[in-house]
C-alpha cells in the first residue's frame, strides 16, 4: 500500500500560517513604463511606490532584487498603505532582503490591521498565535484571524474553520466546517483541498470519497499539488472515481513535478511492480531517485525498494539514471524556488 499525503488540520494550518504575505504578481513593464513609475515613486507617489516594489520582488520588467523591494516597501508603508505594510510585514517574518526579524513583521502587521486590512489582521493573528514576534496568545490570535475571516477573507476563513474543528485555543466546535465551505466557495484552492481531506478522512462530516474525489479535483486543477497527490491516489484505488492506472500516473507527475515528494515516490513504486501499472525500473529508479533528491525530511522511498530497482539496472543505465534524476532535480527545485513565496501567498490581484 502506498502512502498518500496525509496531512492532518494542524499540519495544514501550519502550512497556511506560513503564507502569510500578499505579493502580487504584476505583468512585465516596458522601459517606458518602468521610468514613469520610477519618477513618481521617487516624487513620493504611494501606488507608484508599491507598484516599484512588486517589480524588484517579481523581477518584472528589472532583475529580482528582494533588498530594492524592501527599501520600496517601507517607503510605501511609511506613507500608511497598509498593503504595503503587510508586504513589508512578510519579508521581515521570511528575511527577504531584510535581516529576518518577527518584531519588526508584527509591528508592520499590526499598523496594517488596525486599518482593517484583512490580509493584515490574519497575519497579526498567526503571530500571535506561535508566538514570533510578539507574546504568545492563542485567544487574542483567534480574534484577530476571526475578524479577517468575518471580512471575507479566504484564508483566513480556512484558517478558523481549522481552529474551531481542532479546538485550538477555544472549545472544538464543528461550526468550523462551515468556514472550510465558505473559503473553498471562493475558489481558495488550499480550502478546496482540506474539504477534499476532510471528507476523505470523515472528519466533521461522513466520511464520503466521491465528495473528496470532487474538491481535490477543484483544487488539482488550480495546481494545488497536495490535492494532485490525493487525487492520484483516488483514481490507483478506484475510491470514488473509476480506477484509471491512466489519471493516476498523470495526477502523480504533476505533483511531482512541482517537487512534491511523496508522488514521487508514489511513481515510483508504481513502476516498480505494482499491479494494474506497467512494469518500467528505469522510470521507477529515476522517480526514486526524484524523490531522495527533493526531499527535506523522509522520501518515502524505502532503501529497501531502492536497492531492489538498482540491483534490476545494469551499473552504466544507474548512473545515467541518478545523473538524469540529478538535473531534473535542480531543475525543477530552482524554477519553483524562483516562484515560490509569490506564487503561494498572492492574494489582492
Amino acid at each position: 500500500m502506498h502512502s498518500i499525503r496525509q496531512v492532518s488540520c494542524f499540519e495544514t494550518v501550519a502550512i497556511l500560517f506560513s503564507c502569510i504575505a500578499s505579493f502580487c504578481f504584476v505583468s512585465a513593464q516596458s522601459t517606458a513604463e518602468l521610468e514613469h513609475i520610477l519618477t513618481r515613486a521617487q516624487k513620493g507617489y504611494v501606488d507608484d511606490e508599491l507598484k516599484l516594489a512588486y517589480a524588484f520582488q517579481n523581477g518584472s520588467g528589472v532583475a529580482s532584487n528582494s533588498a530594492k523591494a524592501a527599501e520600496w516597501f517601507l517607503k510605501a508603508a511609511n506613507h500608511g498603505n497598509p498593503e504595503a505594510q503587510t508586504n513589508l510585514g512578510y519579508v521581515y517574518s521570511q528575511g527577504m532582503g531584510v535581516p529576518q526579524n518577527f518584531e519588526e513583521a508584527f509591528k508592520w502587521f499590526q499598523r496594517a490591521a488596525l486599518s482593517q486590512y484583512a490580509p493584515a489582521q490574519n497575519d497579526v493573528g498567526i503571530l500571535l498565535l506561535k508566538g514570533l514576534g510578539t507574546a504568545q496568545d492563542i485567544a487574542e490570535g483567534v480574534r484577530w484571524i476571526s475578524k479577517a475571516a468575518r471580512q471575507g477573507f479566504a484564508e483566513s476563513e480556512l484558517n478558523l474553520g481549522l481552529i474551531e474543528l481542532q479546538g485550538t485555543g477555544i472549545e472544538r466546535n464543528a461550526e468550523g466546517l462551515r468556514w472550510v465551505r465558505k473559503a473553498a466557495k471562493q475558489q481558495y484552492a488550499t480550502a478546496e483541498f482540506v474539504l477534499g481531506l476532510l471528507y476523505e478522512e470523515g472528519t466533521g462530516v461522513t466520511a464520503d470519497f466521491k465528495q473528496a474525489a470532487n474538491w481535490y479535483r477543484k483544487a488539482a486543477d488550480q495546481g494545488h499539488a497536495s490535492a494532485q497527490n490525493n487525487l492520484a491516489r483516488l483514481y490507483e484505488r478506484g475510491a470514488g472515481v473509476s480506477q484509471s492506472p491512466v489519471e493516476a500516473l498523470s495526477w502523480y507527475e504533476a505533483a511531482c513535478n512541482q517537487t512534491e515528494t511523496i508522488a514521487c515516490a508514489n511513481l515510483a513504486k508504481l513502476y516498480a511492480g505494482t499491479e494494474g501499472f506497467p512494469l518500467d525500473n528505469a522510470l521507477a529508479y529515476f522517480w526514486a531517485r526524484v524523490a531522495i533528491g527533493t526531499a527535506s525530511d523522509a522520501s518515502g522511498v524505502s532503501e529497501r525498494l531502492l536497492q531492489l530497482l538498482r540491483n534490476r539496472l545494469s551499473a552504466v543505465d544507474a548512473a545515467r539514471i541518478e545523473a538524469q534524476a540529478e538535473r531534473w532535480v535542480e531543475e525543477h527545485q530552482t524554477s519553483h524556488e524562483l516562484g515560490f513565496e509569490l506564487s503561494a501567498s498572492a492574494r489582492l490581484r
